[in-house]
């Protein structure tokens, strides 16, 4: 797996250079998962974001989440909340 981020990219070279060690140190500790390509950069960032290796094995998607959150994220009618909740529109 890479550890270049093309979504959250850091914006100045030596942010890009921590992060992209930080990622390379987590994919060597973390070793073989069965996360798919898609959802594995989601429990790296949780990894990194809080320093806690436990994330990796007991991390669990909905089969929808990574697709719901793209669509919210892009500006889609997507609702991925109760609908007592105020809706992203």
């Amino acid at each position: 797996m890479s550890t270049v981020n093309t979504v959250t990219e850091q914006l100045t070279r030596a942010g890009q250079a921590i992060e992209h060690g930080s990622f390379a140190i987590i994919d060597e500790e973390a070793g073989p998962h069965a996360y798919t390509d898609e959802r594995w950069p989601i429990v790296r960032r949780m990894i990194h974001a809080n320093a806690d290796f436990d994330f990796n094995g007991l991390t669990r998607f909905h089969p929808d989440a990574v697709r719901a959150g793209i669509d919210l994220l892009l500006g889609a009618k997507a609702r991925a909340a109760p609908t007592s909740w105020p809706t992203w529109r």
